[in-house]
Parts: C-alpha cells; structure tokens; sequence
C-alpha cells in the first residue's frame, strides 16, 4: 500500500472506533466495530482468519475465550486481541493482565488491547524482560503517521513477522534510550561526577596554561551541574573568593554564544556522543596517537601474545588471511592508519554477516570475539573490553572521524544496532 491508501485506512479506523460511536456504546456492539475494522483491513471471518468470541482448547481439559483472535491461513494464532468499550479506562492492570494470559496460553508475541486507543503488547525473546511489555500505543489522530505504520503492521496484505519483529528491535531500542538516558542524567547530575568536568576542563587548557596555574584556578571555582529539565543542559559554574565570604554565580543559559569556551568545549564533550548502553563505559582508546592507546594495547596484546604467541602487526597479518578473502579489503585492513580497534570490530562484524546475523549490538561483536577470535579474552571484564573496542566509534555515522581514522566498517542502523559495511579507501571519507 502507498503512503495514501495507508491513509485512507487509518482513517477509517478513526472513524468507526471513534468519531462515529456515541459515548455509551455498549462492549458488545463497540466489540463488532473492532471485528468490522479488522475486515476492512483484509482479515475474512469467511475464512476464520478472525473469530469473535471463540472458544480455544487450553491443555487437556482448559478453554479460555479472548474477544478477537486472528489466524493465518496456517491456522496460526497470530495475534490476540482484548476490546473494551471506549468509556473503560484501559490502563487498568486488570486488563492488561487478561490480555497476557491469553498470550501466554496461545503462545504469541504480540497482543493488542483496543479502546480509547489502540495499546501493543509484546512478549518474545527479542526482549530482555521476563514479563510482556508495552510497546506502543496508536491514538486515533486522523492522517497521523503513527496510524498508518499501524495500518501498515496489522492489515492482512502486508501483516510480515519480519516487519513487526524490525518495529519491535526499534521500539525497544527507544526505551532501552530512554532509559540509558535517564541514568546517564543521573549520573552526570550527581556531586562524584563534577571530578570529570574539571578533568574535562583540565584537558582543554592544559595546552596553554601551566598545569599548577590551572589547578590553582579549578580550586577557586565550584561546579555544579544541574538537569534544567529541557534538552540542553546548564553548567552553573560558582567562582569562590579569596575570604570564602561570599560566592559570584555565573549562569551559563543554552544560547552557544554567550558560552565562554572552555565551556563549550567542555559540554560538548559531555552530551555529543550517542546515547546508548555503550556510552556508560570506562573509555581506554580515543585514538591510536593518544596516550590512552597505550592502555587499550597493554590491555589486549598480552592475550593475543597468550594466544598467538604473535605480535599486534603479525596479528593483523594472521587475522587478514583467515577472515577476509577480498584482496581490496585485505590491503586496506592491513594498511597504516587501521587501529586496533577498527580491525577487531571489523573482523567480529564480518563473522557475523558470515553467520547470517546482519544486524547486530557491540555485545555480540564482543562475544564472538571472546569465543572464536582471542579466546583468553574472556578473562578480562565485558566492560573493560568494551573500553578498549569502542564500537559506536568505528561506524560510517560517527561524529567524530577520527574516532575511527577516516576507516569506519559498520553502520548504525538503531541505537545501540550496528551491521557490517566492510573498510572504504580513507579518501572515501
């Protein structure tokens, strides 16, 4: 369906499940509006690809009767549905209970709740809790593009698992944000984090300024960081006197111009990179000429001599004729300017499409890593090796190339999703 057909659909559904109804509308008949719906969406009661009110065999001797379930041709229940008239107020638990307990009997993924709105449920292994979760809800806007994605998931014609299993991995990717988010709010809220800000600070100056001047200067200052609630974040910066008798504020608003620039630098630093599980980790490699590199090698060349007996260049060597067949992508894996982190997270992504998984986090590049490449790796910590790869700096998006040395091998595909694209020139940047 095009975009206006999928329109037009959203918009019927508007129109019998909202604006055509009266208030009072019984269950019953607000029930048979939800059955007509689901026809003109393409589903036949004729074939008994949908069924009112059908009794279900539950085990040997169990039946549970949901409002409306929804078959394939198969005869696969694809999803449940529960109905309750639009007066009900379908946040209640008790409802939401009802629904997932005939998921769970029926063994399906997803199940809908439709009243004052239209609320999705989801229940598989896609998700990392134990108990269904809200994916979404669809308001009945007319003409709104979340309707018509909605159109789009449930109409017969074009109802894919594969589409609805891609909308959930970005739904809850989404949350997963948020949720990294808010703990990432709290955490550069909080009174041990103003150390990381004058560390921040500290590193910009230091090019021009003495070190001890500098010091001087930070201990003259208090810091304070406070979320203002809005998408910017305000530094509060509280210069202290000589006395200690009293403090000059100086507040720093979200226009960029009235930013001094160490400032600037500084926030910048904090809130430019992406939001995801990956930003709350101990980085040990900016780049391959900072000091910091030291660590990322001093960490991951001891067990790739454990394994290999090799140094890291011959390691590169070995890595390239066992991975990679290309010609052109082994002389440009091989070439100067490829760190170490490039290379690990292109090799772990290329076993990875290998294996048919082409789209993937930075946890199953780890793992496959620990498991097929330099198994002693698995004796270092999962957050200290994500400190040394860096995934989210290697890919095409990054948005700083020299994270990645102009050589990115994966694209971001949704927060914290990654699949392989394999080494351009460094012209090609």
């Amino acid at each position: 369906m095009d975009k206006a057909e999928l329109t037009e659909k959203w918009n019927e559904v508007c129109y019998f499940l909202h604006h055509s109804i009266s208030s009072n509308i019984s269950e019953e008949l607000f029930e048979q509006k939800v059955f007509q719906v689901l026809e003109k969406m393409g589903w036949s009661s004729y074939r008994k690809e949908i069924q009112l009110k059908q009794s279900i065999q539950v085990g040997s001797n169990g039946k549970i009767v949901p409002d409306i379930s929804v078959k394939s041709i198969e005869k696969k229940f694809q999803f449940v549905i529960e109905v309750k008239k639009p007066s009900v107020n379908i946040d209640d638990c008790s409802h939401e209970r009802q629904l997932i307990s005939y998921m769970r009997m029926l063994k399906n993924e997803y199940g809908l709740i439709i009243g004052s709105n239209i609320k999705i449920y989801y229940d598989g292994n896609i998700s990392d809790s134990d108990d269904p979760i809200l994916l979404t809800q669809f308001q009945f806007n007319e003409s709104s593009e979340e309707g018509m994605k909605f159109i789009e998931l449930f109409s017969k014609d074009t109802y894919s698992e594969s589409q609805l299993k891609l909308f959930t991995e970005e739904i809850l990717a989404k949350l997963q944000a948020k949720k990294d988010f808010n703990k990432i709010l709290n955490l550069i809220t909080s009174d041990e984090y103003i150390d990381n800000v004058k560390l921040l600070i500290e590193c910009d100056l230091k090019d021009k300024f003495n070190d001890e001047i500098i010091i001087n200067a930070l201990n003259h200052i208090t810091l304070k960081i406070i979320d203002s609630g809005q998408q910017d974040r305000d530094i509060q910066i509280l210069r202290k006197t000589e006395e200690q008798s009293h403090q000059h504020q100086l507040f720093y608003s979200s226009s960029e111009n009235n930013k001094p620039d160490v400032i600037n630098s500084t926030k910048n630093s904090m809130i430019k990179r992406p939001i995801n599980e990956e930003d709350n980790i101990t980085r040990y490699s900016l780049s391959e000429t900072s000091n910091n590199a030291n660590k990322e090698h001093n960490i991951i060349e001891p067990h790739i001599f454990k394994s290999f007996g090799i140094n890291i260049d011959e390691f590169a060597n070995y890595l390239a004729d066992k991975y990679i067949v290309d010609n052109q992508q082994k002389e440009i894996f091989l070439s100067e300017g490829v760190w170490l982190k490039v290379r690990l997270n292109y090799i772990g992504g290329l076993i990875l499409k290998l294996e048919g998984k082409e789209i993937f986090s930075p946890k199953d590049i780890r793992a496959v890593l620990k498991s097929k490449v330099i198994t002693s790796l698995s004796e270092i910590s999962d957050k200290q090796f994500s400190g040394c790869l860096l995934t989210q700096d290697v890919c095409l998006d990054a948005p700083n190339p020299k994270w990645h040395n102009g050589f990115p091998c994966l694209e971001r595909v949704a927060v914290g999703k990654y699949r392989f694209i394999g080494l351009r020139p460094k012209s090609y940047i």
